[in-house]
């Protein structure tokens, strides 16, 4: 059997093939009618003199991710995804969402070594919460659409991760990097900003005893 230490990489693994599998799915055609808005608004963009994506159903950071990464990518002559805004899009997709999985599993052993610190070792919730997570069909096919959801989902479950780690520790070194999360979420759906201001006034409350 797989040391322990190796459980995680191979679940990553798993999640990261489901989820970069395909990314060009379509044949050419983007069937999701918001990658289609959210492609419009890249192409919108001109740096510095026109900044304004003029979409806001969506918030701007992925609109902004996709342009200054063909930007970038540009300036170096790579042609990555022929520098197709949707494809990009997707691709930071399936990005945070293979990153997901290993905050779904650090919040599950930090909950689990809260019910009972020495039963951690030998506990097996949080590689089947990783797990479960790495095969989630809903989370696999957000995956493959340049669209906020997966990017919107890690941003809150890592500020989560940090909010549990200072309610914890009371320490601002921990405090400070779970604030400056919430800037990328508030960028990506306002419909969303509830459930960061819920956690930032959870940060302003004393920690519970247990």
């Amino acid at each position: 059997m797989w040391p322990k230490k190796f459980w995680l990489l191979g679940i990553l693994f798993l999640g990261a093939v489901l989820r970069f599998y395909k990314l060009d799915w379509g044949e050419g055609n983007f069937f999701h009618p918001d990658e289609y808005h959210i492609a419009g608004a890249v192409s919108r963009l001109s740096f510095p003199s026109q900044m304004n994506p003029h979409l806001f159903t969506y918030g701007s950071f992925t609109v902004y991710l996709i342009y200054f990464t063909r930007l970038i990518l540009a300036a170096f002559n790579l042609k990555i995804f022929n520098l197709d805004p949707i494809l990009l899009g997707r691709f930071y997709s399936a990005f945070f969402s293979t990153l997901t999985i290993a905050v779904v599993f650090l919040i599950s052993k930090k909950l689990i070594s809260k019910l009972d610190a020495g039963a951690i070792k030998n506990n097996f919730g949080p590689y089947l919460a990783a797990l479960l997570a790495a095969l989630t069909p809903g989370l696999v096919q957000q995956a493959h659409f340049a669209t906020p959801e997966s990017t919107l989902t890690f941003w809150l479950l890592a500020t989560l991760y940090l909010v549990l780690n200072w309610h914890e520790q009371k320490k601002n070194k921990i405090s400070l990097p779970s604030s400056r999360l919430f800037g990328p979420g508030f960028g990506h759906q306002s419909c969303r900003r509830l459930i960061f201001t819920d956690l930032d006034y959870s940060l302003s409350k004393p920690a519970p005893t247990v």
